[in-house]
């Protein structure tokens, strides 16, 4: 059985039977945010997007209202080059350029600590939705290689990737599937990097440094920048194989963002452009957004909060989108039951209610959980007493 979207008398509900999902593709009008005027490279969401943090030429800037306020962390004064967040936005890891090191937060960034990864010329780390599995690359003449640890950064292994001029990284949720990129390259691992195959080899020369490659929570669907003036990329299957979007090449892409289930994409160039998707990249819409160099991108998990960041030099800013469309409620059945509800970790309260006529609404009492490996909220009911229509209700 499918979810379906309820009658427009219902407009924050989604329920099952009855009438047809509808997509619609939109383009984003973003807002200004208070952060400084920085040269921002790089941001990132927790899965709620309440959590933001955002790393600079030598700060690094977290927010706890949806981008609302922002405050400046007592890190040590790196050029930070990439970030990444936990779930819950608790656990921070930031990587720096230029020789400097790699460092962690267990408190939403009030405090960091440097962790034994050596001193390296790092371009991208990547982080499962608990924080513990972590990945960093660098770009570093002398020690290009991928590092890991599985301890939340407390210790560090040189993976086994071979070596290369690494620009970035991304991980699946649970950390066990990961892709990298370098110079043209695409390589993917789906057992925590114990080994890799590399699925890509790009016509361009040369891939846009940076947070240039993204995925879903299970990481089947994933999407990397082509670089050297190359469009945008897409894989259902894991990384194995890639084909290019009907988006544009732009020479100037920058950065990527998938929400949970790949479902919602969003794509940043630093000539000033910001595209979106709502189909999993078969059709993209230029957002009303500045013209201005961005230089990376998240967004929450259910796609309905985007961030981005622009590098115009020390004049950059940070800028927030939202559309208010709720989760999809979806369905699992077996012969045998109990069913299962679930849908994506949503940026805003929601309860999931039942109804026998349609007309009249009960909250369901059972108290979801959230899987992290998917990063969906999950509801089981009953195998018998459960018929009826559900709806996912905006609290």
């Amino acid at each position: 059985m499918k979810a379906k979207r309820c009658p427009l008398s219902f407009p924050a509900a989604f329920c099952f039977g009855l009438f047809s999902t509808v997509s619609l593709l939109c383009a984003q009008t973003w807002t200004p945010t208070t952060a400084p005027s920085n040269r921002w490279w790089s941001v990132a969401s927790s899965a709620d997007g309440s959590k933001l943090v955002a790393v600079s030429s030598q700060r690094i800037y977290t927010s706890t209202n949806f981008g609302t306020t922002w405050q400046s962390n007592a890190a040590p004064m790196y050029q930070w080059q990439s970030v990444a967040s936990s779930a819950d936005g608790n656990r921070l890891v930031a990587v720096s350029w230029k020789g400097g090191p790699v460092c962690i937060s267990t408190n939403s960034g009030a405090t960091w600590s440097q962790t034994a990864a050596p001193n390296n010329y790092w371009s991208s780390v990547a982080s499962s939705t608990d924080g513990i599995r972590l990945i960093a690359t660098s770009a570093d003449a002398g020690d290009d290689r991928i590092y890991f640890s599985t301890n939340g950064g407390a210790t560090w292994t040189i993976n086994t990737a071979p070596s290369k001029y690494w620009f970035s990284v991304a991980s699946s949720a649970d950390g066990i599937k990961q892709t990298a990129t370098s110079r043209g390259l695409i390589f993917t691992s789906t057992n925590s990097g114990a080994t890799w195959m590399q699925s890509v080899t790009s016509s361009n020369s040369n891939w846009t440094p940076g947070d240039s490659t993204a995925m879903s929570a299970d990481g089947r669907k994933q999407i990397a920048i082509a670089g050297g003036g190359g469009g945008i990329l897409l894989s259902t299957n894991s990384g194995a194989t890639w084909s290019l979007t009907g988006l544009s090449s732009n020479p100037s892409w920058s950065s990527v963002a998938s929400s949970a289930d790949g479902v919602k994409l969003i794509a940043v160039a630093e000539s000033g452009q910001i595209y979106t998707s709502t189909n999993s990249g078969a059709a993209w819409v230029l957002n009303n957004a500045p013209s201005l160099q961005w230089r990376s991108a998240a967004c929450s998990a259910d796609g309905s909060r985007f961030v981005a960041v622009s590098a115009s030099n020390s004049s950059g800013e940070i800028w927030t989108a939202l559309t208010t469309s709720p989760p999809a409620l979806k369905l699992t059945t077996s012969p045998s039951g109990p069913f299962k509800l679930s849908w994506t970790v949503p940026s805003t309260t929601c309860m999931v209610q039942q109804s026998s006529d349609f007309l009249n609404w009960t909250n369901v009492t059972n108290q979801p959980v959230c899987d992290l490996t998917t990063l969906q909220n999950e509801v089981i009911l009953p195998a018998t007493g459960s018929n009826g229509f559900y709806r996912l209700k905006a609290q």
